[in-house]
């Protein structure tokens, strides 16, 4: 029998780890945004910022750079309100853009819809309801990999 020296032994080790490691790939999970994201039952007015302040990525566990990171958000208009299109602003420095989501239809009041979307940690990012409507629910999960 051939004997491995000791770096043969080690290095063999690292490999497994390293390929145990890489097998099993990452899972993801959700974390509440910690930022105040509690818009329940509010009325709002037409191309008004819904969030008193705007929805920053944060910090966290599989964020490249620390600061990107995908948000999950629920958002439903209150039963017998005005339908209306939602729309996810997004703000970098002093320049605001508006993108609708529902591909720009508007959301039937009474149900609820989710939309992902990725996060840069260079903008900030908020919704505004196109009619004057009231928001039954808006609500968000950040999601983040193992």
């Amino acid at each position: 029998m051939k004997e491995r020296g000791f770096f043969g032994v080690v290095g063999a080790l690292v490999l497994a780890l390293v390929l145990s490691v890489g097998l099993q790939g990452h899972r993801a999970h959700a974390m509440p945004v910690s930022q105040n994201l509690d818009v329940f039952n509010t009325a709002v007015s037409s191309n008004t910022n819904i969030l008193a302040s705007g929805l920053s990525p944060v910090t966290g566990p599989g964020a490249a750079g620390g600061s990107d990171c995908t948000y999950r958000v629920l958002v439903g208009i209150a039963p017998g309100s005005t339908n209306s299109v939602i729309n996810l602003m997004i703000t970098k420095g002093a320049t605001t853009l508006a993108f609708s989501i529902n591909s720009g239809t508007a959301l039937t009041a009474g149900s609820v819809y989710n939309f992902t979307f990725n996060a840069n940690g260079n903008y900030t990012y908020n919704f505004q309801a196109a009619t004057g409507t009231t928001i039954g629910i808006l609500a968000a999960d950040r999601i983040v990999g193992d």
